[in-house]
């Protein structure tokens, strides 16, 4: 998400709808998935990172942030996902997981 090179260890494969509330298909999907480091997951999973319809990066404003946090979080801002991602799980985790 954040375009960071890092190693393997930093990375994660993140679901955009969240793999417990997923169909079976839904699990396998692809394009319900992304790669991101740790901290960019850990901000998806947890609201302060969302997408909206053209797979933008939104960045919460009703949450609470540190400085640091203000940083990391202005860097990824408005940045593109660099592949096409399932437009329901998107949507999905933009109604559910993001903090607008």
């Amino acid at each position: 998400m954040c375009g960071d090179e890092l190693p393997a260890t930093f990375l994660r494969v993140a679901h955009v709808k969240p793999r417990s509330l997923c169909s079976d298909e839904e699990k396998r999907d692809p394009t319900n998935v992304l790669v991101a480091c740790v901290w960019c997951d850990v901000a998806f999973e947890r609201g302060w990172l969302g997408l909206d319809e053209d797979q933008k990066i939104l960045v919460s404003e009703g949450l609470i942030v540190t400085p640091a946090m203000s940083s990391l979080l202005s860097r990824v801002r408005d940045r593109q996902i660099a592949r096409a991602l399932n437009a329901e799980s998107v949507a999905f985790h933009r109604q559910h997981s993001f903090v607008s």
